[in-house]
């Protein structure tokens, strides 16, 4: 049975992350196999930060630079 959290539908299969910080993600399960396929980009963006920052630039620059 589908669920209705403030405007947010969760259907059964959909894939729901949570955490402290960040809050809560819902993928729908129809697009599982999508999200996934841009997780190796992501990461490595995520990398290029990481590095850039280490060498002095802010976060918010990196980011820019690099998650567009």
């Amino acid at each position: 049975m589908p669920l209705d959290i403030e405007g947010t539908i969760v259907e059964p299969g959909d894939l729901v992350f949570s955490d402290p910080t960040n809050g809560v993600v819902v993928i729908p399960q129809k697009q599982v196999a999508e999200v996934i396929s841009l997780l190796p980009r992501l990461v490595e963006a995520d990398d290029r930060v990481k590095d850039d920052v280490a060498k002095g630039m802010t976060v918010q620059e990196a980011f820019k630079k690099h998650r567009g």
